[in-house]
């Protein structure tokens, strides 16, 4: 009997070959090109390491930004506010709630412009690399901009396609930035990320086709 071990996939989580013949290393590489090109599409570039903050700051930075997003999602949670007499629903903090989070991740973005990837540690890098994900995934369900389909439904698909994705999101930035997390794991969990956000995004197209 053989005792050779089964080589698992960190791809595709399959056994019987690497990432290196994996069939869905080609999507992983397209889905990060394109997120790179995104980056420089958007005004942000990899510069050559210059004039930026030590990486002390950043971990402040990043331990405040985790932060926001995490008290984010409890509010929108346990959202009960009566602001001037007027009780604001569930589903208005939900979407006050994505306005915040769009911009948490925008201004955690524009301070991390600047950085070369070499400049910035495998968690700060992970890190930048979901942000921009989820940024972009924001801007493809835009609950803000579907207000008038979704109504009063604090349970439209909508609206639950994009709790569960951010409750992803808060638990993959967890994981990525605990410094307890191997290396070779955290660019496992980036690239497992990487597709989850393609599959997602191909799913609000689901929800949305036929829309003016």
């Amino acid at each position: 009997m053989s005792n050779k071990r089964k080589v698992t996939c960190s791809i595709c989580k399959e056994q019987g070959h690497n990432k290196r013949t994996c069939p869905q290393k080609k999507i992983v590489i397209e889905a990060m090109e394109t997120a790179y090109a995104k980056r420089k599409t958007n005004n942000m570039p990899i510069p050559k390491v210059g004039n930026i903050a030590p990486k002390e700051i950043v971990e402040g930075m990043l331990c405040t930004n985790i932060t926001q997003l995490k008290n984010t999602l409890d509010a929108i949670y346990h959202w009960n506010v009566e602001i001037e007499g007027k009780r604001f629903t569930q589903l208005e903090g939900m979407f006050a709630g994505f306005y915040q989070i769009y911009h948490e991740l925008e201004d955690t973005l524009y301070f991390l412009k600047d950085y070369h990837d070499k400049a910035l540690s495998p968690r700060h890098r992970g890190v930048r690399t979901i942000c921009l994900l989820f940024k972009e995934y924001m801007t493809e369900i835009d609950l803000l901009k579907h207000k008038d389909k979704i109504g009063t439904d604090i349970n439209h698909p909508l609206v639950i396609m994009f709790l569960k994705s951010y409750i992803n999101f808060i638990s993959t930035y967890h994981h990525i930035f605990d410094d307890k997390t191997p290396t070779k794991d955290r660019n496992a969990i980036v690239t497992d990320y990487t597709l989850l956000m393609q599959q997602d995004v191909e799913g609000i197209k689901g929800l949305t086709v036929g829309e003016a």
